[in-house]
């Protein structure tokens, strides 16, 4: 009986291990991406407006569930677009959505998706977050997760963004 008595208090530490290092997993891989709300967007989106950027070349990256990842790539000059990119092939389309002012438009769309509730943005099925960049205020990063199964998960990024000048104003290095 002793013996039994020992075997179980020698596997108490380890349970105590695993329970600790299964809390640290977790922990490391939480996501720390802000929810994304109409008060966060409209405040990001007004303080973007007061000093917008309107000379940039941008390159984002888009993932989405089970399709292979996009990487559209803009240049704007006066706030206008000027030329892009998808997957380094040209594209005459005049749609400015991977511009920053069409990255804003489709936060707000995916927002406004959200409060319907039959769609498949529903707020029930459908995580929506995003990260503003500091300084400009910019949606660097977007994420629509959802768990509906006639939706798929979205992941926009931008990947760099640089000035007309060649100045670096964001790298998505910086830990997004």
């Amino acid at each position: 009986m002793s013996g039994d008595i020992k075997s179980k208090r020698s596997r108490i530490p380890w349970v105590l291990t695993l329970g600790v290092i299964a809390v640290g997993v977790l922990w490391a891989l939480r996501d720390s991406t802000p929810q994304l709300d109409d008060a966060v967007l409209e405040k990001n989106y007004l303080a973007w407006r007061e000093k917008p950027i309107l000379d940039y070349d941008m390159m984002l990256s888009i993932e989405v569930d089970g399709l292979e990842p996009q990487r559209p790539s803009v240049s704007v000059r006066g706030g206008k677009l000027v030329s892009q990119k998808l997957n380094d092939q040209l594209r005459t389309s005049g749609d400015d959505s991977y511009t920053i002012e069409g990255l804003f438009r489709t936060l707000g769309t995916e927002l406004a998706q959200a409060k319907k509730p039959d769609s498949k943005g529903a707020t029930e099925h459908t995580l929506l977050r995003a990260l503003f960049d500091e300084t400009h205020s910019i949606p660097v990063v977007f994420k629509r997760l959802t768990s509906r199964n006639d939706a798929r998960s979205v992941v926009i990024r931008i990947d760099s963004l640089v000035g007309s000048t060649g100045d670096v104003i964001y790298s998505g290095e910086r830990g997004s």
